[in-house]
């Protein structure tokens, strides 16, 4: 699961992103780094192609993100 101490700050950002309302790689890039690179961390490979891999890191953000965002205040 995803850390909430490290994303608590920007979690309604990346909640946003998960139902289309912002793009992380567009307009919070480092956000969207600091996500790829958790990921990449926890052992999360990801393909070549940026459009994929944007796919792919808001999907595992899809899995991880709690229903109820208020989990993470």
């Amino acid at each position: 699961m995803i850390d909430h101490v490290v994303f608590a700050e920007e979690v309604e950002i990346i909640t946003a992103a998960l139902y289309g309302d912002n793009q992380l790689d567009e307009e919070y890039p480092n956000l969207f780094n600091k996500v790829y690179s958790y990921y990449v961390g926890k052992g999360i490979q990801f393909p070549g192609d940026p459009d994929d891999v944007y796919e792919l890191l808001i999907q595992q953000l899809d899995k991880e993100i709690p229903e109820d965002v208020d989990t993470y205040a």
